[in-house]
């Protein structure tokens, strides 16, 4: 008998979370408003394609207002970026596993596996690279 009371103690102390714990947790969590996997986006400007990204998974969290957005953009899993110009013809080529965007500054930063060749064919190989 005594067995089944510790039992019956232990089981229902074992094991809590007050709701600010698990407010703080929640808190802390964004949601992004935009998930894409496996999507290709162009990039033009006035009808010319300026760059060309393929991605595994795109995530988007918009942020500010409607006169100065500061959305932020997570590419995960693998990308590649074809810089000045299409996927066929352009100046340079950018792939890793991961990188951000800040949209509002024009900052981008790239880690994992990342490669940078130009058309020269120079190749910059680097674990993290800030491109702004």
């Amino acid at each position: 008998m005594l067995i089944l009371a510790v039992g019956v103690v232990f089981f229902f102390s074992g094991c809590s979370n007050s709701n600010a714990e698990i407010s703080d947790v929640q808190a802390t969590e964004s949601v992004p408003e935009q998930v894409i996997i496996n999507g290709t986006f162009q990039y033009s400007e006035r009808g010319k394609i300026m760059h060309v990204l393929r991605a595994a998974e795109l995530r988007r969290e918009e942020g500010g207002n409607a006169e100065s957005p500061e959305d932020l953009v997570e590419v995960r899993n693998g990308f590649e970026l074809f810089i000045d110009g299409n996927m066929a013809e352009h100046a340079a080529h950018l792939s890793a596993e991961w990188a951000s965007m800040d949209e509002k500054n024009l900052r981008l930063v790239a880690r994992h596996g990342v490669v940078l060749k130009n058309i020269e064919g120079d190749i910059l190989e680097t674990e993290y690279l800030v491109w702004s």
